[in-house]
């Protein structure tokens, strides 16, 4: 039941598979391309399966539903607000004083890399 559930909480049901036909049935969206909507749909997958992994082992080493609900909600709730999800936070540049955006690994202003703590996450690029 772990992972039918889990699986069933990251997809939203059936919301990716209409998605996905609904991309397939238009040649752009809001223009965005097809290609740019399949390659999301690429990425939810990965992350799908990845989470599903990564539930198995968790499941297998004792962890619970309810384990992971609190988990989820303690990771929700590190940006400052309850929301679903992961909101990354921008950066001051050391050099140049600047806002960097989330998601960059260097200064936009003037190219000074982000220390290695703030630098994009693994899942950042997935």
């Amino acid at each position: 039941m772990g992972l039918d559930f889990f699986i069933a909480y990251a997809m939203g049901r059936s919301s990716a598979a209409r998605a996905e036909r609904a991309a397939a049935s238009l040649p752009s969206v809001s223009g965005v391309s097809i290609d740019t909507v399949e390659d999301l749909s690429e990425r939810i997958n990965r992350l799908v399966l990845m989470s599903a992994a990564m539930w198995s082992i968790m499941e297998e080493n004792g962890a619970t539903q309810e384990d992971l609900m609190a988990r989820m909600e303690e990771i929700d709730a590190a940006d400052g607000v309850l929301d679903g999800r992961m909101t990354p936070k921008a950066h001051r540049c050391a050099k140049c004083d600047s806002m960097i955006a989330p998601g960059l690994r260097a200064c936009q202003f003037c190219g000074e890399p982000l220390p290695q703590d703030d630098a994009a996450k693994p899942f950042d690029s997935l």
